[in-house]
């Protein structure tokens, strides 16, 4: 499944399968990311619609490939992160301001819901009604979009949360998130997103629309006729409740780029400087942080300071 997705072997490889996949089929080296339609069937050519969904790729390619000793698929994961971690905030997010037509939360958008071949959009494929920042549905999407599915990797967003605030307020500008009848729902991420930049506010908001004391039937995302939620891909009330919670009492408002060599996922930063280190193996580990070391139990968390001092 990885190498029909990005084919790390190398030119005339032996393959122990006999299977034979197009190397780094998706990836453009030049721009610096994957492009999910590689067949490019439209006026735009190819296209890359969720940012977050590609990196989720690459940090399972890390985390599989370390964990099983893979170091093959491990150093393409650690490759492809690299060049999303600039990709991203440039090309989706606008960081410098000239990639995209407009730096606020107004018309023309600020942020992306897809690159193309033929520049970028505030749209998804699957938004309805106007294609401009107005559109409570389509504002919604693109946020939800470029954020599902969120896990603890999705902290890495922070590191350029000022245009995460120009994101939200786009959503709030059109009306706030929405959440069809019926359908189109993924309050669960978008609540989540909220709670990067401002968790109690997620957390009152999330309680106004979901209380713990409400039957499961009353859940905000829940779809009678299904039995289910509205929207299969977003999260359920549990992890979502749980999700706004953890950052708002642990404060892990700003990520921060460490300086280690360790190819390791699995840090957190923390709003008074000290890290949470996890280690993910079997067996203590040793970490490399600043100009320290820690070890770490074997399935355990470890919060330390930046110089690597517990």
């Amino acid at each position: 499944m990885i190498r029909d997705v990005m084919d790390w072997r190398k030119p005339g490889e032996a393959d122990p399968r006999n299977l034979t996949f197009v190397r780094c089929k998706y990836l453009n080296p030049v721009e610096g990311h994957m492009y999910a339609d590689g067949s490019g069937n439209s006026g735009d050519g190819n296209n890359e619609e969720s940012s977050s969904e590609a990196i989720n790729f690459a940090n399972a390619c890390i985390e599989w490939g370390a964990v099983t000793g893979q170091n093959g698929i491990r150093d393409m994961g650690i490759l492809l992160r690299s060049m999303y971690a600039q990709a991203v905030p440039m090309y989706w997010f606008n960081v410098d301001g000239d990639v995209l037509p407009s730096t606020i939360a107004d018309k023309p958008f600020p942020i992306a819901g897809q690159v193309t071949g033929a520049g970028n959009k505030h749209d998804t494929f699957f938004s309805g009604g106007d294609f401009d920042a107005g559109c409570a549905s389509r504002n919604s999407d693109v946020v939800a979009i470029e954020t599902l599915p969120v896990t603890a990797e999705t902290l890495r967003m922070t590191l350029f949360a000022p245009q995460l605030k120009v994101a939200w307020q786009t959503v709030e500008k059109a009306g706030g998130p929405y959440c069809g009848a019926t359908a189109k729902c993924n309050l669960s991420t978008l609540l989540s997103f909220q709670a990067l930049i401002d968790a109690a506010a997620a957390r009152s908001s999330f309680l106004q629309r979901a209380s713990p004391d409400q039957p499961f039937t009353s859940w905000y995302n829940y779809l009678a006729s299904s039995g289910g939620l509205k929207q299969p891909e977003d999260h359920s009330y549990a992890t979502t409740y749980a999700f706004i919670t953890s950052l708002e009492r642990l404060k892990a408002a700003k990520a921060v780029c460490v300086p280690s060599p360790d190819s390791n996922p699995f840090y957190m930063p923390l709003a008074d400087g000290s890290l949470l280190i996890y280690n993910h193996t079997s067996a203590a580990r040793s970490f490399r942080i600043g100009g320290g070391s820690v070890t770490v139990p074997p399935l355990r968390c470890l919060r330390v300071d930046p110089t690597g001092s517990k």
